[in-house]
């Protein structure tokens, strides 16, 4: 089973580790994670959401204990970011229509902690441009084969997250800024447009925004076979359908869209990453432990039961799966 918590559950839980009398009240939860993650029943996975904020607690001591609970708990396991399966998703629903036989298997939950911060793509990447694709990802493998055969998951995880530096911080903070920026800035925008069509409106303009960003030539995807294709977009419900079909895209839309929509919530300097991290851990989770606000949207919007992922705000909850 796959539980996703996220920052402020691993803190909850980290208190109920370390000093169970003075957090009495998830210690039985957290007896309960210690003893499913060593009989291998539970994965707790850890995402590059994770890995930022805690190499952003500038207090060594309460970043060390920390540290040390997480990389125990989440066991080398990680959950890859939007940015590493988006694009895959997106263009599987193309091959869904044109050519399903090509469709990619997607793989978001892996042990191997290197993957919460995207650094065997970051080695090979930032490195080798004129490398073709298929030896970049021999060399990552070889990479991450040989990291993980002369340094623990647990050493590994320490080194990620006990990294703290100021001007990274910094530069962090600045983009939370930016963000939010650009959030109020789409709110006014968003709300400019007609209410009967704003969802769709805004769900096309992203939509196409993110398949140009991200290169992804559909023409390619479907050569010879655009008939099936053009027939299936001839249908005004089946393009909506369409739009909706890749997991991490479907839930980033909506939960931004939420977010927009809602004119007397201010935006807040965490929402962008709040809903990055939510984006890949709703469809690829079995349980997700969040903020109250976060699971109101989930829930009102059923992606809950669209992803058959149980979303929760208390720690607690976790004990009603051992029953």
């Amino acid at each position: 089973m796959i539980i996703y918590l996220d920052q402020n559950k691993w803190i909850d839980l980290a208190k109920a580790i370390i000093n169970p009398r003075k957090n009495p009240k998830y210690v039985k939860a957290a007896n309960l994670v210690v003893k499913k993650i060593e009989n291998s029943e539970w994965i707790l996975p850890l995402s590059s959401m994770h890995v930022f904020e805690t190499s952003s607690r500038a207090e060594k001591e309460s970043r060390k204990r920390l540290v040390n609970v997480m990389a125990k708990i989440s066991n080398g396991y990680s959950i890859k970011s939007f940015l590493d399966i988006q694009k895959i998703e997106l263009m599987n629903i193309f091959l869904n229509i044109c050519n399903p036989e090509k469709i990619q298997k997607i793989e978001a939950v892996v042990k191997n902690p290197l993957v919460a911060i995207g650094l065997e793509k970051m080695i090979i990447d930032s490195k080798t441009d004129l490398i073709p694709e298929n030896i970049k990802q021999q060399l990552s493998s070889i990479i991450t084969t040989h990291l993980n055969d002369t340094i623990s998951d647990k050493v590994i995880s320490n080194i990620l997250l006990d990294n703290y530096d100021k001007n990274f911080v910094e530069g962090f903070r600045n983009d939370d800024t930016i963000m939010t920026e650009l959030f109020e800035t789409n709110r006014e925008n968003l709300l400019k447009l007609p209410k009967q069509h704003r969802y769709k409106i805004f769900l096309i303009k992203r939509f196409w925004g993110i398949i140009n960003e991200l290169n992804i030539n559909i023409n390619e995807l479907c050569k010879n076979k655009e008939k099936y294709l053009l027939s299936t977009l001839e249908d005004k419900n089946n393009i909506i359908k369409l739009l909706e079909g890749a997991p991490s895209f479907n839930v980033s839309t909506k939960l931004t869209y939420e977010l927009l929509k809602d004119k007397e919530r201010p935006i807040q300097k965490h929402d962008n990453r709040d809903i990055n991290f939510l984006t890949t851990a709703l469809p690829y989770s079995d349980v997700i432990i969040t903020e109250r606000t976060w699971k109101h949207l989930i829930v009102t919007n059923k992606l809950d039961n669209k992803y058959s992922t149980i979303v929760e705000n208390d720690l607690n909850y976790l004990l009603n799966l051992d029953k």
